[in-house]
């Protein structure tokens, strides 16, 4: 278990992020805290409803998509938190 995946709800760790595809992706989702800490959030106000556990993936794969973008242009490798 990734630093970021400690404290993570059941729920989300199983309904969710377990259900993503295996990509570089899904990789940055699940292990920066921040964008995990959105997902918690997502969960909390979604999570009860199967339906949407879909939608929750989806924005945290493109919040991660756009933190690797961001790693991509500036050639570090950036924290969520250290972008916004």
């Amino acid at each position: 278990m990734t630093p970021a995946m400690q404290g993570v709800s059941s729920g989300l760790r199983e309904n969710v992020l377990a259900k993503m595809n295996d990509d570089r992706i899904a990789v940055v989702a699940k292990n920066d805290p921040l964008v995990v800490k959105f997902g918690e959030t997502l969960y909390e106000k979604h999570g009860h409803h199967d339906h949407l556990h879909g939608f929750i993936s989806n924005k945290l794969r493109e919040v991660a998509r756009f933190l690797l973008s961001v790693r991509a242009h500036i050639s570090l490798e950036l924290q969520f938190y250290q972008v916004m």
